[in-house]
């Protein structure tokens, strides 16, 4: 089965690129979305308890976590009684970077958060990043969870920008691609440049996977068939008319110089038989467009959609952070860690989380029986 030539997509069938879930992406991810947040708050955590990772939260006004945020860290510096404390890093993605100082005499601290998208990422790993950041809306505020009891801490101001750190056409944009790349099994880097034609086939893409039809136009296509049914063929599709043909040939989008592969789709038109080349193995029968040269394709089998985290996993940095230790993670999201399923289980209900709960490997040659990549 053979890709068909001679179509042609029509891109005007598709949303309004300039508003609607994927406005301002193209001049965002040329800008490359930078931002610099400051928060202060009164918080009283031990230095000694933030080791290897920070995880931060958008919360709402209510103080309801919307995302969290995993941070690995990557410099200390701190006194010897641990009052005194600053610390850095930075995200799965390394497109957000982030430094805190925290004073327990005093009781306060501060964090600085530098915004960056790393335009060498794939798109699966901006998703946590794209997740939190698009939840920092005015009027939200961070939270930073405590070490020593699980529970999340608010700052005690308000985000103040006019709006968040990244538009929400660009955040629906990464998380379209990855879901793309994922269907297709096929992962690279974000484009240097986010084009209207890579944006129409994006959507395009996802419209097709969520089971609706995408239309175009077509001029000529070469079938091949049994030997001796060209003819057969040529009386039923002939005069201005034709006839309703129907045939199944791959489907593919193309982003940037990346061509994704869909799957099988059923592609539905009104043809002529144009001419029919009689052969031993086979028939080839060439078809073109009676009065109607418009086509229908839609995907033979559509998925059913997932969330796009639903197949990831945290990071093996990550998880070497909890060698040993039960957690609940949802994609690439650390939830909750534990000595056991039941503490794990009872720290998700209380942060109102759901999620997949396992026991990470202590060792080498534990991951071994159960791999998880340590």
């Amino acid at each position: 089965m053979s890709k068909l030539e001679g179509i042609k997509f029509t891109d005007d069938e598709n949303p309004d690129t300039a508003s609607g879930l994927y406005s301002r992406a193209v001049d965002a991810w040329l800008a490359l979305a930078t931002s610099h947040l400051v928060s202060h708050g009164k918080w009283d955590i031990s230095a000694a308890a933030i080791r290897e990772s920070l995880e931060l939260a958008a919360l709402d006004s209510n103080d309801q976590v919307l995302a969290q945020l995993d941070i690995n860290l990557t410099g200390r510096l701190q006194d010897e009684a641990f009052n005194f404390l600053t610390i850095s890093g930075h995200d799965l993605s390394r497109s957000i970077l982030v430094s805190m100082e925290l004073d327990r005499r005093k009781s306060t601290s501060q964090l600085h958060m530098e915004v960056k998208l790393n335009p060498s990422a794939i798109p699966r790993d901006l998703l946590p990043a794209v997740d939190f950041l698009d939840n920092l809306q005015p009027g939200n505020r961070i939270g930073l969870r405590d070490p020593g009891s699980s529970k999340i801490l608010p700052f005690t101001e308000f985000l103040k920008n006019d709006e968040s750190p990244i538009s929400s056409g660009l955040a629906n944009t990464i998380r379209s691609l990855a879901r793309l790349q994922q269907h297709a099994r096929q992962e690279f880097p974000m484009p240097d440049e986010i084009t209207p034609e890579d944006l129409q086939e994006i959507v395009r893409g996802i419209s097709l996977l969520d089971g609706k039809k995408s239309r175009g136009t077509w001029s000529n296509i070469i079938f091949n068939t049994t030997p001796g049914s060209g003819q057969s063929i040529r009386d039923t599709a002939q005069g201005a008319h034709g006839a309703l043909l129907e045939m199944t040939a791959p489907v593919e989008i193309k982003i940037s110089d990346h061509v994704l592969a869909l799957g099988t789709g059923t592609y539905a038109l009104k043809a002529v038989v144009d001419t029919v080349t009689e052969g031993d193995e086979g028939d080839e029968v060439r078809f073109i467009p009676g009065e109607d040269n418009h086509f229908e394709v839609s995907l033979t089998s559509p998925p059913r959609r997932i969330d796009d985290n639903a197949m990831t996993q945290p990071s093996v940095d990550l998880l070497r952070q909890h060698a040993g230790k039960w957690i609940a993670h949802a994609g690439a999201r650390i939830l909750a860690s534990g000595a056991t399923p039941a503490e794990v289980a009872a720290t998700l209900r209380d942060l109102g989380e759901r999620g997949t709960i396992w026991r990470v490997p202590s060792t080498t040659a534990e991951a071994e029986f159960n791999p998880v990549g340590l």
